[in-house]
């Protein structure tokens, strides 16, 4: 077991700890508060499942520059696009075997729109792409009053599954 499929045990240990306080309620606590809270560490789930996924690909991309005429930095674009052109282009990593690649890459779209609003509020200009994201991955309930993504635990499970798949996948490419 390498790293990242260390870590992806322990998101799903967190999504069942998260899980437990979701079935217990607020018990008295203020319920926005509570509210709050599970929503927030939802979202820092979604945004660390990305970044590993990327950590792990940047990894990836950095061994392969060794053996490569060309660079990563040689590559337009950044974040997951950028490496994800440059691991193909260097004929590393066949991304259109990867089942699970358009899934992630729609979780990814999550990731941005989390990272870039406020607690889960959707900026106006990303919301047709969140929209998108949310049918193709059947979680169109998590986006509540057409601005705010709301993930709950199983939601959560659905996308540890889909990364843990990629992670299989880059394992079995390294």
């Amino acid at each position: 077991m390498n790293i990242y499929s260390h870590e992806i045990s322990s998101y799903k240990l967190e999504v069942k700890k998260l899980t437990q306080e979701y079935e217990s309620g607020s018990n008295g606590e203020n319920r926005t508060h509570f509210s709050l809270a599970l929503s927030n560490r939802s979202n820092l789930i979604i945004i660390g499942l990305c970044s590993l996924i990327e950590a792990y690909l940047y990894e990836v991309a950095e061994k392969e520059e060794e053996n490569s005429s060309f660079k990563i930095d040689d590559i337009k674009g950044n974040g997951l696009s950028r490496l994800r052109l440059y691991l193909s282009r260097s004929n590393k990593i066949d991304f259109g075997t990867m089942k699970n690649w358009g899934s992630f890459s729609q979780v990814y779209i999550l990731r941005n729109a989390l990272v870039h609003g406020y607690g889960g509020l959707v900026d106006s200009v990303d919301i047709d792409r969140v929209r998108k994201a949310l049918k193709v991955l059947k979680l169109e309930e998590c986006l509540i009053a057409d601005r705010r993504i709301r993930l709950s635990p199983p939601h959560l499970l659905s996308i540890c599954l889909i990364v843990e798949d990629i992670v299989d996948k880059l394992n079995e490419c390294t």
